[in-house]
């Protein structure tokens, strides 16, 4: 069992996730809102039926508040623009407690875990290079071509890997993470908090690193002192290079300008909502192509690109239109109608309301069309 300040360390960290007011969580167990802080202080004891309720109240399992630590040694790497405090392990630990119950059922469901993410070796060279030859042959194994990615979320999760997208929102400076051990495969969070396109750049950041575990960034975390690692510089790299493939760069471009002229902002707008990126990541992209210069690139991001986009008939921001994960749900839902869990489990790891489940799954589960890929053993390793 968890220990007193370790579970009101997780509950405060639920509550800011679901972004739920200690007013509302007093509230909800009918208590005068002092006694919340008193109880995420672990300065008052919480019953099991209040716990029951928070869990309810907050969209987590009780699973995810209670589970004891594990004694395996676990590959975890945060994406961070600040150096990490004890909420955001807090948040992570609750995190991992749902990726544990996540890999138990997908394991009652399906008999295994399903997850068919290849790690490459290496090619020698720089880490740039490295990066975008990996984005290359992930992109030739998913059978993707020069395409844009339709969406991200759809894609991690179609290869099995783990995917939650809490809201953050009180955590600014945390993109993400991935996680690795044996016994709960390849795991990502994702702060559902920051602008679209950032989220699908952190996606495609972290899938990079399942790419090529050789678990040496355990424990490490992506602030900007570590913007110089290997590891970051080859991810970052393959962000870039998978969502913004060259040749469809190139491809757009020559439909859109006069051979030769100079990239303007509007061709920057362009690139960022047809390849669903920001306009930083398509301003650092077209540099690293040549395109423009370093002074082009400054004087393209400090134009009003907003005011452009919205000139040009754009209304969402770039990357709008990723829906949020889906297959823990469907995989949750398969395992309730196995009869492996009860509806008052189903209810508890969804969030739902008692006797939500009944009422409303009555119907088989949708499964979202799998991409077309070719196997893990076919990538060009030369």
């Amino acid at each position: 069992m968890v220990d007193t300040q370790r579970l009101a360390s997780r509950l405060r960290s639920a509550r800011l996730s679901a972004g739920v007011s200690q007013e509302q969580a007093a509230n909800e167990l009918g208590l005068p809102r002092p006694a919340i802080s008193l109880i995420e202080s672990g300065n008052r004891n919480v019953s099991a039926i209040e716990i029951t309720k928070l869990a309810r109240l907050y969209g987590v399992g009780l699973a995810a508040l209670l589970a004891d630590e594990s004694a395996e040694a676990v590959l975890t790497q945060l994406r961070s623009s600040a150096p990490v405090d004890s909420d955001i392990h807090a948040d992570l630990e609750v995190q991992m407690a749902q990726f544990r119950a996540y890999a138990m059922l997908e394991e009652d469901v399906y008999g295994q875990q399903f997850y068919e993410v290849p790690s490459y070796p290496l090619p020698g060279g720089l880490i740039v290079s490295q990066g975008e030859w990996l984005a290359v042959q992930e992109r030739r194994r998913l059978d993707l071509g020069h395409r844009p990615v339709g969406s991200m979320v759809v894609l991690v999760e179609s290869q099995g890997v783990k995917l939650l997208m809490p809201n953050l929102s009180s955590r600014e400076a945390l993109s993400g993470a991935f996680v690795f051990s044996p016994s709960i495969g390849p795991c990502m969070i994702v702060n559902s908090a920051e602008a679209p396109a950032r989220r699908r750049f952190t996606l495609a950041h972290e899938y990079a690193h399942f790419l090529h575990l050789n678990g040496e960034s355990n424990g490490e975390i992506c602030i900007p002192s570590l913007h110089r690692d290997p590891g970051e510089v080859r991810a970052n790299a393959f962000a870039a290079s998978f969502l913004l493939p060259a040749p469809g760069v190139a491809a757009f471009l020559g439909d859109f300008r006069t051979p030769g002229s100079p990239i303007a902002p509007e061709h920057l707008v362009h690139l960022a909502y047809h390849f669903g990126t920001s306009y930083e990541a398509v301003a650092y992209r077209l540099l690293a192509m040549r395109y423009v210069t370093a002074e082009e690139k400054a004087r393209l991001i400090e134009s009003n690109l907003s005011s452009v986009a919205k000139a040009l008939g754009y209304d969402q921001l770039p990357g709008f239109g990723e829906p949020m994960p889906s297959r823990f749900r469907e995989i949750a839902i398969q395992a309730w109608r196995k009869e492996a869990i009860s509806a008052a489990k189903l209810e508890e790891l969804l969030g739902l309301k008692p006797g939500q489940a009944r009422r409303t799954l009555t119907l088989p589960s949708t499964h979202a069309r799998r991409l077309k890929r070719a196997s893990a053993a076919e990538p060009d390793w030369l």
